[in-house]
């Protein structure tokens, strides 16, 4: 999971990013079947994802290149390529987890009352 790290920051980015590419033409609402927690309202989730970690990755990327922080040289550009991503993926993925299930603990107790 640790080796992989680097790469969930631009596959978050991703996954938000395409689904805010698929919303139901006209209404803004998002088609059924997208990664993000949909029943509890949060139709924002896929904006709330792209923006947080795109600002998180950029944040760190350009922090790293104005800092002049090593490596020297052109190798300076990849290592803050990967060192944005980790640090997006470290910082935002909790937040993730929370709210989708914060969101899913909305979902099941509106669920409750319904069936009450």
């Amino acid at each position: 999971m640790f080796v992989t790290a680097p790469v969930w920051g631009p596959v978050f980015i991703v996954v938000g990013v395409r689904d805010l590419l698929r919303l139901v033409p006209g209404t803004g609402r998002p088609i059924d079947g997208g990664s993000a927690p949909r029943q509890g309202h949060v139709v924002g989730f896929g904006l709330f994802v792209t923006v947080g970690l795109s600002a998180i990755f950029t944040a760190m990327l350009v922090s790293w290149l104005a800092f002049d922080l090593p490596p020297e040289g052109p190798a300076r550009v990849p290592v803050a390529l990967v060192a944005a991503s980790l640090v997006s993926s470290l910082l935002f993925f909790p937040v993730v987890v929370i709210s989708a299930s914060l969101d899913m603990g909305v979902v099941e107790r509106r669920a409750r009352r319904a069936s009450e």
